[in-house]
């Protein structure tokens, strides 16, 4: 049983894409930096409102988020991605998820992520 299946969770459910950092020749003799969108897969993005979160958020200038999804998904540290509904992209934080045990029927995982603007070398 996967997350997105239940009927409570589906409306707060969007669709998000990989982005997949490249570094390609310019045209000048230079290299740059692209972001090119990669693998598709569906996730519940929440603000993380906790007192630590508020805390690092105005010390960071940036707002933290929970990413719940299934437990199959390949998010790790620093992987980017963005919700196709609106063009946000976040950036995974923390490597530690809280995983749902594998025997267990909710297939799930919870990552915390932030707003994060892909530079453009």
């Amino acid at each position: 049983m996967s997350i997105f299946d239940s009927e409570l969770l589906k409306e707060y459910t969007k669709e998000y894409v990989f982005l997949n950092k490249a570094i390609v020749q310019d045209k000048v003799g230079g290299y740059k930096t692209i972001w090119t969108p990669g693998a598709k897969f569906d996730a519940i993005v929440t603000e993380n409102n906790s007192t630590e979160a508020l805390v690092a958020s105005i010390a960071n200038k940036t707002t933290f988020y929970g990413v719940k999804v299934e437990r199959a998904v390949p998010l790790e540290f620093h992987t980017v991605f963005k919700r196709i509904e609106d063009g946000k992209t976040f950036r995974i934080r923390n490597a530690d998820s809280m995983t749902t045990p594998s025997f267990s029927e909710m297939n799930m995982k919870q990552l915390e992520a932030e707003e994060y603007t892909p530079p453009e070398e």
